[in-house]
């Protein structure tokens, strides 16, 4: 189950790098990972709460690197 989640928020951060985010539909988002189109919304509302949890790890990793910087010091 979380890897698939995984898998959903990877190709979304890819496709919306590339095509942008207005350009990128879920359907695309599905494909990418071998999913059906309505698949996607198992584990996310809307393609704005994918933009959302992409945003929100990213910010959870950069804070852990900065931490683990921190320390070393």
């Amino acid at each position: 189950e979380g890897s698939r989640r995984s898998n959903l928020l990877n190709a979304a951060a890819r496709l919306f790098r590339e095509k942008g985010f207005e350009a990128t539909t879920v359907r695309d988002i599905a494909g990418a990972v071998d999913m059906g189109s309505g698949s996607p919304f198992c584990h996310f509302r809307s393609k704005q709460h994918i933009l959302g949890c992409i945003v929100q790890e990213g910010m959870a990793a950069a804070l852990a690197s900065v931490e683990t910087l921190m320390a070393q010091h």
